[in-house]
């Protein structure tokens, strides 16, 4: 048997500008306590891929906990990736929507945590790519 190599991983600094770009997008949905209090903002974006669409949603709270959702959708991929709380380009929860369902990442075979982060790379590669430059926005 042939020895694999370490998963690559996705640089932080092209993680840091996609968690960056979804933030900056419309806000989806919040949460309140008891007394009003806005305790956790989602904010999403949408973005057309191969076809298909790029469902792009990051929630913090004042807490501190985060998480960011991305999901593919198209006639043969519906599949969501998920983060929460270190987001560093590496999917804790897989959801195939036309296969097994919820897994969480550490169950997956090597081969299949290779195909989730070298998917999760190509979209994030994708979205960050053809963003401007200079991300400085009014936030």
């Amino acid at each position: 048997m042939l020895a694999q190599g370490p998963i690559n991983t996705i640089p932080k600094e092209k993680v840091d500008r996609y968690v960056s770009f979804v933030d900056s997008g419309e806000e989806m949905s919040y949460q309140s306590d008891e007394l009003g209090r806005v305790i956790s903002r989602t904010h999403g974006r949408f973005v057309d891929y191969h076809g298909g669409m790029l469902m792009m949603l990051y929630s913090k709270g004042t807490n501190g906990i985060t998480s960011l959702s991305t999901s593919v959708v198209n006639d043969s991929n519906n599949v969501m990736l998920s983060e929460q709380n270190a987001i560093d380009g590496i999917p804790e929860r897989i959801v195939d929507f036309n296969g097994v369902g919820l897994r969480d990442f550490s169950q997956l075979s090597s081969q299949e945590r290779r195909e989730a982060i070298d998917q999760y790379s190509q979209i994030i590669n994708y979205v960050v790519d053809s963003l401007p430059q200079d991300t400085t926005s009014g936030k």
